[in-house]
């Protein structure tokens, strides 16, 4: 069975600022409960700068699986910033994991307003074109009997 994918887009600056502090192999002596290290998440990074530098791309959608950010939210701290190439902000990058962590584990979300689950917005959408669809029923009805009285 495959993992469960977000995407998070992240600028180039954010990329590099990755590649500088996420391991791709942890020491034997560090246990931990999560993962903190990721060689598919670091050739994941890397492919991405790649992409940006040779495509002048200013950002990078990646695909990342719940151990994934979890190993991003162990080395990137919330003050971490880097002032060069466009600039990048360890806040920013966190705040993004943590919309992808809500959305893997509660679904998709519609941005602004209510926090509606993407089978909660489809549902509403639809009873909101159906009543759309009554509405000009009804108002169809409504002058083709205006017409009938007219003649």
């Amino acid at each position: 069975m495959e993992a469960v994918r977000a995407p998070v887009e992240f600028t180039l600056a954010e990329l590099w600022m990755l590649h500088d502090h996420v391991r791709h192999v942890a020491a034997e002596s560090e246990k931990a409960r999560w993962p903190i290290a990721s060689k598919e998440l670091n050739d994941q990074v890397a492919l991405a700068i790649l992409a940006c530098e040779d495509g002048k791309l200013g950002a990078y959608t990646l695909l990342m699986t719940d151990r994934e950010l979890m190993v991003i939210d162990h080395w990137i701290r919330r003050d971490m910033k880097i002032v060069d190439e466009g600039g990048a902000s360890g806040k920013d990058i966190l705040l993004k994991l943590f919309r992808a962590r809500r959305e893997l584990a509660y679904g998709a979300t519609a941005e602004g307003g209510e926090d509606l689950s993407y089978k909660t917005a489809l549902d509403r959408k639809t009873y909101e074109k159906e009543a759309e669809n009554a509405d000009t029923i009804t108002d169809d009805d409504a002058d083709e009997g205006a017409d009938e009285v007219a003649v």
